[in-house]
């Protein structure tokens, strides 16, 4: 069961949980096409009829699925987990081999974005077990991306050699090119690489990320890598290039209205101008992410923030602002 805490992010840290959680997008679009797709198949005159009410029962598990993959966009994990358990216990009703599978990487994300790495780990496990009798190339591609997601469990826990040695086995299983699966998994070991300071493979993985999100017309997707990318140069010090993919991720959000997603680029260019001692901007950065969150209530990154803007404004001489942040701060505290 999600509860209403979130893991708090580390602020001065660009590789929190951003990546994962948008990462995620991918499975959960997975998970409305495959249903989607077997009730397509379900009624193709070249097959077997299935029954009637299988089919309809199919086409409500992926509207559920699409639910849950709205709400999780917002970061509203109770309710995507509501709908996913929906979408899980329809596909169980008709003995969807392939929606349950989706659904259960599905429901894995959502327990990792709320930190629950254990159940979203064995959610994965589930996943990988229903896909096991799935045809291919279903089963290779609903296999990798719950595999994907269990080298997610271990980047979230600082475990980038496993994550990466998890990640490029994964890369060799059968399943088709130019999905946005593989696409995921390109980014998630451009991830571990920069984990392990290896900035140069990071770099390489990134951006054929990126250029495979592009050819798949992924946008926001293609965003992450670009915060990503942004993250990269920020721990190289180079906060000029941090910046100009930090801003591009931005805009591509920005065009598609994710809420979500701009929250994390404000808050990526406040940790980026704050490192380069441009503390106003840091804080019109960080202000504006502060808004985002706010309105979307997502508590831990409201935070978050907070804890950035209480130091940052006695700096920059605004002490009533400062104190505003910090009964803020103290109010969250008191109300855990």
């Amino acid at each position: 069961m999600i509860t209403a805490a979130v893991k708090v992010a580390d602020r001065n840290e660009l590789t929190r949980s951003r990546s994962r959680q948008r990462l995620r997008s991918t499975g959960l679009l997975l998970t409305v096409a495959l249903l989607v797709l077997a009730g397509a198949v379900a009624g193709c005159s070249s097959l077997p009829k299935s029954a009637p009410g299988a089919t309809a029962v199919k086409n409500q598990a992926a509207a559920y699925a699409a639910q849950g993959n709205s709400y999780y966009q917002q970061g509203n994990y109770v309710q995507a987990e509501k709908f996913f358990k929906l979408a899980l216990d329809s596909n169980f009703s008709v003995d969807n081999r392939v929606g349950i599978s989706s659904s259960y990487t599905s429901l894995g994300r959502v327990y990792l974005a709320a930190g629950d790495t254990r159940t979203a780990g064995a959610a994965f496990e589930d996943a990988i077990r229903y896909a096991s009798p799935a045809t291919t190339p279903d089963k290779e591609t609903l296999v990798l991306d719950a595999e994907t997601g269990k080298a997610e469990i271990l980047l979230v826990q600082g475990r980038y050699e496993n994550a990466l040695d998890l990640l490029l086995t994964a890369e060799k299983r059968p399943a088709p090119p130019e999905t946005a699966q593989r696409a995921a998994l390109l980014h998630d070991v451009g991830a571990a690489y920069k984990g392990l300071g290896d900035y140069s493979s990071a770099l390489t993985y990134l951006n054929q990320a990126r250029e495979a999100h592009v050819r798949l017309k992924l946008v926001s997707l293609e965003a992450s890598d670009l915060y990503m990318i942004a993250s990269v140069y920020s721990k190289q010090g180079d906060y000029s290039s941090a910046l100009a993919y930090a801003n591009q991720a931005l805009e591509m959000d920005k065009l598609i209205e994710n809420s979500l997603g701009i929250g994390s680029d404000l808050r990526a260019l406040g940790i980026i101008s704050e490192k380069q001692a441009k503390l106003q901007d840091a804080y019109d950065y960080y202000y504006s992410s502060l808004q985002v969150f706010r309105t979307l209530g997502m508590a831990a990154e409201v935070q978050n923030l907070l804890g950035a803007l209480e130091p940052l404004a006695r700096r920059l001489g605004k002490t009533k602002e400062a104190a505003t942040f910090a009964d803020a701060l103290k109010q969250m505290g008191t109300s855990k």
